[in-house]
């Protein structure tokens, strides 16, 4: 999946802080401009966004995907590549105790033949 292809997908994601700080991170992450951001206040909040067609793309950090597994009947698709996103927004001790930088992975519900 190119850069450009990223910029298209419809992504969801856990709220970070405002809105369009988290738009700028994630094009930042992709280098390219991002059109749709869907965020949620938990990361179990995330897969019923794919499952529910809402977004095609969710990013996830690597426990909450382990957290999340077998939740849900629908198959997922990691992404080869995390992303890392980097940010002010993203220091928060509770959320995020390692700082100003996080990588995350990128889940897509895995198209039916």
């Amino acid at each position: 999946m190119t850069n450009d292809d990223l910029a298209k997908v419809k992504w969801g994601m856990v709220q970070l802080g405002p809105r369009e700080s988290q738009m700028e991170m994630l094009s930042g992450a992709i280098k390219g401009k991002v059109r749709f951001l869907k965020t949620v206040a938990k990361e179990e909040d995330l897969v019923p966004l794919l499952v529910f067609n809402t977004v095609e793309a969710v990013l996830i950090s690597e426990e909450g995907m382990k957290r999340n597994q077998g939740k849900f009947n629908v198959k997922l698709q990691q992404h080869k590549d995390p992303l890392t996103l980097e940010g002010e927004e993203l220091y928060s001790k509770d959320k995020n105790p390692e700082g100003l930088q996080q990588v995350l992975t990128v889940l897509k519900k895995e198209m039916e033949r």
